[in-house]
């Protein structure tokens, strides 16, 4: 049996003991509750997040540092995280404060600023190493970079200049002690054919061509490239193509211009000396121009370009009666001369075969004026007659 005293002691001991666990649950019951029912955070990594530096860029000029770094983002709210993710709607930003450091290297800790209540941020490497110098700014010529060996084959480089010629480089004291030029790389004469303006980059380099941190303006120039281009002189003739119309002997073309120069890769125009001009006769049946270009081999280029042909067809028929004109005008010449008493060369007509039949031509046979072929019979008879009287008058007297 409990005495009541002892009575007494149990019950304050069980009031204490609900009253501890009152307490208890008062203070961590939060926590539980959303130990219990809140799921895991989400988390996302952010690469190449610039590095925004605070200094006085009046006065001083940084280089030597890292411009970016990597954070790692993690929150409960999906929508908040992936707004903070993408660069064009987050609100946080990677800070490095040099307002209280002076001239030389340093190293300085980076910190996460204007990030959202419900996303935290981690960044990767918090050491931020940067070198400050004082700021300086000063003119260089600009130099090219190039070389002669990509020019095709028999071209010539004339000119290479750039627009502007020099350029305003900013950085520190200490930098521009070690910048030894000012560079352009052209790459322009890779295949060039033709005088061109390109756009080329610039940077500075020291001596052993190591790239320096600088400011330039402006940060490209205008490259003018100009080359001569290997030209000839060639003669031109029409190239007769496709198939003439039944009745057309052949055909004559009178170019407007018998040359033309050519441009191009010296190894190519070696072996040109003369270039066809394709003419297609298949529907010419009366007198025609045509405009035709000059046909050239993959990288020549033609000066003018086009020529202008005129095409005469000769008819069969019209070719055939004038030389039968030619022989009938002949034959009466000769026999008036016949008639005449005149010593007259002697014709032959002869059969030539030609591309479509057989035409005749007129060859002249010339013989001595003593031949007693050229002697006309009649001639012969009178010069008798003559010798006659004269040996009856000698008689008579």
């Amino acid at each position: 049996m409990f005495t009541k005293q002892r009575k007494s002691n149990i019950m304050y001991g069980l009031l204490a003991l609900l009253f501890s666990l009152v307490l208890f649950f008062n203070a961590n019951g939060s926590t539980l509750q959303n130990s219990l029912i809140t799921p895991s955070a989400y988390e996302e990594t952010v690469n190449d997040v610039p590095i925004q530096t605070i200094y006085d860029s009046d006065k001083y000029f940084i280089q030597g540092y890292q411009p970016t770094v990597d954070v790692k983002l993690s929150s409960v709210n999906r929508v908040q995280l992936n707004a903070e993710k993408n660069s064009e709607t987050r609100n946080f930003r990677v800070v490095a404060d040099l307002t209280d450091l002076d001239v030389g290297t340093h190293d300085v800790l980076l910190e996460i600023q204007d990030m959202s209540n419900s996303v935290t941020g981690k960044i990767d490497s918090r050491i931020f190493t940067v070198t400050i110098e004082k700021k300086v700014t000063q003119k260089f010529p600009v130099e090219l970079n190039y070389s002669e060996e990509n020019l095709q084959d028999g071209f010539q480089l004339d000119k290479i200049v750039s627009e502007p010629s020099e350029v305003t480089v900013t950085t520190g004291d200490q930098t521009l002690k070690d910048i030894a030029k000012i560079v352009a790389d052209v790459d322009a004469l890779k295949g060039a054919t033709a005088n061109q303006t390109v756009e080329a980059p610039v940077y500075a380099v020291d001596k052993n061509g190591e790239i320096l941190q600088t400011e330039i303006d402006p940060q490209s120039v205008e490259v003018s490239v100009q080359v001569s281009v290997p030209e000839k002189l060639v003669s031109l003739y029409a190239s007769q193509q496709g198939t003439k119309a039944t009745g057309i002997s052949h055909f004559d073309f009178l170019l407007d211009r018998t040359q033309a120069t050519i441009s191009g890769p010296q190894q190519i125009l070696d072996t040109i000396e003369s270039i066809g001009v394709p003419v297609d006769v298949s529907d010419v049946q009366k007198a025609t121009k045509k405009v035709v270009t000059i046909p050239t081999e993959e990288g020549v280029v033609a000066t003018p370009n086009q020529v202008t042909v005129e095409i005469s067809p000769v008819f069969i028929e019209e070719s055939s009666s004038t030389r039968s004109s030619s022989v009938s005008t002949t034959e009466e010449s000769h026999e008036t001369a016949m008639e005449s008493g005149q010593n007259v060369p002697q014709t032959s007509v002869k059969t030539v075969p030609s591309s479509e039949g057989t035409i005749s031509s007129i060859e002249p046979e010339i013989t001595s004026s003593f031949s007693e072929e050229t002697i006309p019979e009649d001639s012969t008879q009178e010069s008798s007659s003559i010798i006659e009287e004269q040996e009856t008058m000698g008689e008579e007297q």
